[in-house]
């Protein structure tokens, strides 16, 4: 007998999805209205993929909802949060259809549901039903559409596996008249060695890309130049509509000199793998609202397999030098769920790992003339090189030299005669042309052994490693060096490149020896014992490499261990200087962690030393900081003695706060001492606290006659509503409300009501 794991089952499940599709027949919506997608299938969500497709309802509630199936209630849950009111059919055909945020189920379904409610004494119910208990026929009526667990009416619609993979409703039997084309609007680049850079200074280079009309395709106008492993992007979006919202496509592919390099499908997902989203995505993009940039490689992490590289190179163009020297044609292909298709080509040229031209001598006619001669490498004529000129540079400006010639020699060398009095001073680069592409080669002159640091270090944390810049005021070129020190004591040297008299950059990786850095010094010279400027008083980590690896900054303490990251990473802490309290009180002042973004694996915890016991500490909580709306988040936060703890799964503002005023209500529907002729009058008011915020649906509790009420409420609109199962009695009613927020304070309001019941006309 064959043992075969669960882990190993699910896998073999959802790669024959892929390959087979699971394409179910034509189906009715489940809204009898024109559909109108909002966000589609694979679309980015933090840490997820969004599993179904968003059907507009006109931006109210109430729209009525259908079965598209014969089958029945498979399960019903009721939440504050995700998918707020959920409803799940399981077809005769084995699938299953998902609904969520539902304003309302249909009635004998919210008798149910209350019914358990009122049982429970709990608003939040996951109820699962046996087959055929409560059985739908196709085109029955569920419910209504709303925006509970959101922000926004709508109705979300899932279809899954009986396993529960979703899949993809568009390419399984729910179709639409869709005739338009996916929009490409930029592609990007990024170097993925120890070290490389582009011409500007940066690991990334974005370019808008131009629809060509008569051809109907987008391309990119700009030539590059490309000689060490490098990876792709594109901002790519679906419309099924004109002006309709942008939705991800269904399929986008990468071929290289016509064969498949890299391929993205969504036709299914995996909620065991859902973080995967945030590799197939840009991610630091995407957190910042920049969601249709997707990636066209996959790297450590990556748990989502929708995504294939058939030649086995995970889609890193130029690993292991699999491209001959020379121009190559790529053209990347995007399909949404119709057949509507959209192509962006590009070419690149592909070179040696080192320069192209190689200075071979230097000879000095007069004291003013020098003659340079070079070699090209042996592959130059695949290059398809125009020619060859040597630019020098004037602070951050290259260009031609008033007196240089160019003297083209047998066998692709070059003689290159530069005249001035101060070429040996002067920082001169090779410019090589092929077509419209231009290759910045050999620097070969003018770089001074030694230099004055008159200038300015910065550094950046990107998303793989520290990227440190020196602005240098000078009007020569000297050789650089960048030392990192952790209490005096030297940690490494690096060696940044040079880009023209005045800009210098260093790319360094994250390594286990830079684990905390306080200084960083730079120097214009290779010479150790030459004078250095520095940067003082820095908190620079790299984590990763350890188990439960504690940083700490005054009272805060950050935990990281090995599967905190998929690879190690540079973080920095800061102090910040945000005091907005909001009815709060600090106990820290707040601190920043960068990157604000980052991809986690798991969830880092955050620390604080109370220090002190006193009567506020329950009250206390970690914080973040919603920088885009000026508003504290309070974390789930837990108390262990003088010590509070939350989970994060990324940088920005963090501080520890006390909670110390009680949530309000507003606009309370009912008031004290006042007759009504309603036998179910509506109890409806507006929640609202300022920081911690109500947990779940034991944070609010209405009695009405001392009997416990359903206790409804919309954490967008911080409205709360509830109403009577049973009509009341003629006479005088009690109702009592209480709630208490994360920090344990407490509202309370008692009032009392008449209800005088109208003597019917004889």
């Amino acid at each position: 007998m064959i043992s075969i794991s669960a882990n190993v089952l699910k896998s073999l499940v959802f790669v024959l999805l892929m390959v087979t599709g699971c394409s179910l027949a034509a189906a009715d919506w489940p809204v009898k209205r024109k559909i109108d997608i909002s966000d589609g299938f694979g679309d980015f969500r933090q840490n997820r993929f969004h599993a179904g497709v968003d059907i507009r309802i006109g931006g109210k509630i109430g729209e009525s909802i259908f079965s598209p199936v014969d089958g029945s209630v498979y399960r019903i849950k009721t939440s504050y949060e995700g998918y707020g009111k959920g409803l799940y059919i399981l077809g005769n055909d084995g699938y299953i259809y998902v609904y969520a945020h539902l304003y309302n189920f249909n009635g004998d379904l919210d008798k149910l549901i209350k019914e358990n409610q009122i049982a429970a004494k709990r608003y939040y119910q996951d109820i699962f039903f046996p087959k055929d208990s409560i059985k739908i026929k196709k085109g029955d009526f569920l419910g209504y559409g709303g925006q509970t667990g959101t922000s926004a009416p709508h109705i979300h619609f899932e279809i899954r596996t009986a396993d529960n993979f979703p899949i993809n409703p568009l390419k399984n039997g729910f179709e639409i008249a869709d005739k338009i084309r996916p929009t490409f609007r930029t592609i990007g680049f990024k170097q993925l060695d120890d070290h490389s850079l582009f011409n500007n200074g940066h690991r990334k280079l974005d370019f808008p890309v131009s629809y060509n009309s008569s051809t109907g395709e987008y391309q990119l106008d700009t030539l590059l130049y490309f000689h060490r492993s490098f990876v792709i992007n594109t901002e790519v979006f679906d419309q099924m509509r004109s002006g309709g919202m942008k939705q991800a496509v269904y399929k986008l592919s990468l071929k290289i000199d016509g064969k498949l390099y890299y391929q993205i499908v969504f036709d299914t997902v995996d909620f065991d793998t859902q973080r995967g989203v945030n590799f197939e995505y840009e991610y630091l993009k995407a957190v910042n609202n920049e969601k249709n940039i997707l990636r066209l490689y996959s790297l450590e992490g990556n748990s989502y397999r929708g995504s294939v590289s058939p030649n086995g190179t995970n889609g890193i163009c130029g690993l292991d030098k699999t491209f001959p020297i020379g121009y190559h044609k790529a053209e990347i292909t995007a399909e949404d769920c119709f057949n509507n298709k959209s192509k962006l080509t590009f070419d690149f040229i592909w070179g040696s790992d080192n320069y192209i031209y190689n200075l071979d001598s230097l000879v000095t006619v007069k004291s003013k003339d020098n003659y340079f001669y070079f070699t090209p490498i042996d592959e130059w004529k695949q290059l398809k090189i125009d020619s060859v000129l040597p630019y020098v540079n004037q602070g951050t400006k290259w260009g031609m030299a008033d007196r240089t010639e160019v003297e083209y020699l047998e066998n692709g060398q070059i003689k290159c005669k530069i005249v001035g009095a101060k070429t040996h001073k002067t920082t001169i680069k090779l410019f090589v042309f092929s077509k419209n592409s231009v290759i910045q080669d050999n620097l070969f002159n003018g770089i001074l052994p030694k230099g004055k640091p008159l200038g300015e270090m910065t550094y950046e944390i990107v998303e793989d490693g520290l990227l440190i810049k020196l602005d240098i005021n000078s009007r020569v070129s000297a050789e650089t060096r960048i030392e990192l020190y952790y209490q005096d004591s030297l940690l490494g040297i690096e060696y940044p490149q040079h880009f023209n008299m005045r800009e210098y950059y260093c790319f360094i990786p994250p390594k286990k020896e830079y684990a905390f850095i306080d200084r960083i010094s730079y120097a214009m010279s290779r010479d150790s014992s030459y004078k250095t400027d520095d940067l003082h008083s820095l908190r620079l980590f790299v984590v990763g490499y350890e188990d439960n690896q504690d940083l700490r900054f005054s009272n805060m303490i950050l935990t990281f261990n090995k599967n905190t990251f998929y690879r190690p990473q540079f973080i920095e802490i800061k102090k910040s200087y945000y005091m907005k309290q909001l009815g709060a009180r600090f106990y820290s002042s707040p601190f920043k962690i960068y990157p604000e973004a980052f991809i986690c694996k798991e969830d880092f915890k955050v620390s604080f030393d109370l220090k002190q016991d006193n009567k506020f500490n329950s009250q206390a909580g970690i914080c973040w900081l919603d920088e885009e709306k000026e508003k504290w988040v309070w974390l789930d936060t837990e108390l262990d003695g003088l010590h509070i703890r939350a989970n994060s799964t990324g940088g920005g503002t963090f501080a520890a706060l006390y909670d110390l005023e009680e949530p309000k209500i507003s606009r309370l529907s009912i008031v004290n001492g006042k007759t009504y002729t309603k036998t179910k009058p509506n109890i409806n008011f507006i929640l609202e606290d300022q920081l911690s915020g109500i947990k779940d649906d034991q944070s609010i509790l209405v009695r009405l006659d001392n009997k416990w009420m359903i206790p409804e409420y919309d954490r967008s609109t911080n409205r709360f509503k509830t109403k009577p199962i049973k009509p009341l009695e003629h006479g005088m009613h009690h109702i009592g409300i209480e709630i208490v927020d994360r920090a344990g304070n407490k509202f309370e309001q008692y009032l009392q009501f008449f209800v005088k019941i109208k003597k019917a006309k004889k």
